[in-house]
């Protein structure tokens, strides 16, 4: 059976990364390939399995270096570069280099893995890409995002001789495909389909796919009439002009409002995050600030794995979300989604599937009682139709056309 490499951030505690995977394993498999996941960061195993001996806090000269490094690109963009070529390449180089010599084809496979922000991403598809193209292996790009803020000068040059070498090319949405084009010339066959992570079926009744068939089976339960999803405000802040200026304090006390709201109305709620430790001590703070006022919502444990994720997205009726694919995940297994948008991604990656109403814009977080409006919105999201299996036969039709243009089966 011809053997796949998937690059992707796929151990990254955003746990969204993980379904992404999943669900293009199985799209995959089912063309007749076996598929091996590749960290594009280094990870080989889940965070929790990672043992932390001695963690200690960040100094005072790291944590101003951070601070100036989420105020300047340029800077992230060099960091990053420094990073890889001085101390990730040497190692990660090597790695790469066997098993793509060991595989009959190489996929970069699914997130916002297309984009220029810090400089991470691109200096290491581009070393894919070199190997692959040193070993005679051929390369695609499946269900990537690309971002929609421009590339600079060099990611642009490393990015061109990228898609040289690419036999099929696909993004996620309509945005993507517009940002992809205005920056490279596409010579191979290349197509726009829903993002992967809206491929949920049921896998497989084997040994490992027993947790996703009880994770399934639980996700009908609908504990929750509702469920919050949030990140840090810092993101807000980066991508979103209006709320440059927001606080902490400012963003926490939107959600302690609109919880407020439906819990006014005895909605039953649970605050939930994708597993990054970040997003998990913003949740810890709001909870208790709700407690503290006398509001109980319970606060879903961090997710550790893919499974964790499903199981706890799968427990709502409704989620309001800003990590899009918390969204995602939610409404393929069944809930009604209003997704707050704070970059032109969650947009694209919606209107893809013909559920553009579901978003809302980031300037929901200046209003003052904003759980009537959320309430309205979410009334008119219970209406909408959304043919999931239409969706998925777009995911089964791309990736065949993936897999058929490596020509390795």
């Amino acid at each position: 059976m011809p053997k796949v490499l998937i690059f992707g951030e796929f151990y990254s505690p955003n746990l969204g990364d993980g379904v992404i995977f999943d669900c293009e394993e199985q799209l995959f498999t089912a063309c007749g390939v076996s598929v091996v996941a590749v960290d594009l960061s280094g990870r080989v195993c889940w965070e929790h399995k990672i043992p932390n001996e001695n963690p200690q806090k960040a100094g005072l000269l790291r944590r101003f270096a951070r601070r100036l490094l989420l105020r300047s690109r340029t800077l992230r963009r060099i960091n990053s570069g420094l990073q890889w070529y001085f101390i990730s390449r040497k190692k990660l180089s090597k790695l790469w280099e066997a098993q793509i010599q060991e595989a009959d084809a190489v996929v970069i496979g699914g997130g916002q893995l297309l984009t220029d922000i810090g400089f991470g991403f691109t200096p290491k598809i581009y070393e894919v890409s070199k190997l692959a193209r040193r070993s005679g292996t051929p390369i695609a790009f499946f269900g990537c995002g690309v971002g929609a803020d421009g590339w600079s000068y060099l990611a642009r040059q490393l990015y061109k001789r990228v898609f040289e070498d690419a036999k099929y090319v696909s993004v996620r949405d309509a945005p993507s495909a517009h940002m992809l084009r205005s920056q490279v010339v596409l010579t191979c066959p290349f197509e726009v389909h829903p993002d992967p992570a809206f491929y949920l079926p049921k896998p497989a009744p084997d040994a490992v796919s027993q947790t996703h068939t009880q994770t399934q089976s639980k996700a009908q339960v609908k504990k929750y009439s509702i469920a919050f999803n949030l990140q840090p405000a810092a993101d807000f802040r980066l991508f979103v002009p209006e709320l440059k200026q927001m606080s902490e304090l400012e963003y926490l006390d939107f959600w302690y409002k609109l919880i407020r709201g439906a819990r006014a109305e005895n909605n039953t709620a649970i605050v939930l995050t994708n597993g990054n430790p970040t997003d998990y001590l913003i949740a810890s703070k709001l909870v208790q600030m709700l407690r503290d006022n006398g509001i109980y919502v319970d606060l879903g444990e961090r997710p550790l794995t893919p499974e964790d994720l499903l199981e706890q997205l799968g427990s709502t009726s409704r989620l309001v979300c800003t990590r899009m694919h918390a969204g995602i995940i939610a409404h393929g297994l069944g809930a009604s989604v209003v997704a707050i948008s704070w970059d032109k991604k969650v947009n694209g990656v919606w209107d893809a599937v013909g559920c553009g109403e579901n978003v809302v814009p980031a300037t929901v977080l200046l209003m003052e009682e904003p759980w009537p409006y959320f309430s309205e919105k979410m009334s008119l999201v219970e209406k909408q139709p959304f043919n999931l299996p239409r969706v998925q036969e777009q995911l089964v039709s791309s990736s065949q056309a993936c897999i058929a243009a490596l020509k390795i089966t």
